[in-house]
């Protein structure tokens, strides 16, 4: 079922839902999960994958209501001072973790890939290496080697 918003305002908790912007926020978090995750609004999308996601706004939302929650902390002992400021500063966006997991509900996990650290000794110098350097990395500009000789 292709619809404009994963989350509504009526599935958010009584306490978020009281906030005076949480429709700014709902209309905003669903726009971004829609430039995030287009596929998330296409019919053929499946509920549990709807539900995924609504938990993933929820909890965004949430945070984003408990903004400035938290108070600057600042002790005073002669002439030394200490601030800690614990509010939030993220701003009203998704975290990175948020867009991937809105990424992967359409996509499916990413496949993992093996990878490989070459054990043979590549002698391209005749200065002394450490006898217990034995890792050879390949990188972009050269090879290094775990002793820090290059």
């Amino acid at each position: 079922m292709a619809d404009d918003y994963v989350l509504r305002d009526t599935d958010l908790l009584a306490d978020v839902r009281s906030h005076p912007s949480v429709a700014l926020m709902v209309a905003g978090a669903s726009g971004q999960a829609r430039r995030i995750a287009p596929g998330l609004f296409g019919a053929d999308t499946t509920d549990a994958q709807r539900s995924e996601a609504r938990l993933t706004l929820l909890k965004a939302i949430t945070r984003w209501t408990e903004h400035g929650a938290d108070a600057v902390q600042q002790q005073t002992a002669g002439p030394f001072s200490l601030g800690v400021d614990a509010r939030l500063s993220s701003g009203y966006r998704l975290w990175p973790s948020e867009v991937q997991q809105l990424r992967e509900i359409v996509s499916g996990p990413q496949p993992r890939r093996a990878f490989v650290v070459d054990r043979v000794p590549v002698q391209r110098t005749n200065r002394e290496h450490h006898p217990g350097c034995d890792f050879f990395f390949c990188r972009g500009n050269g090879i290094d080697c775990s002793c820090g000789l290059s």
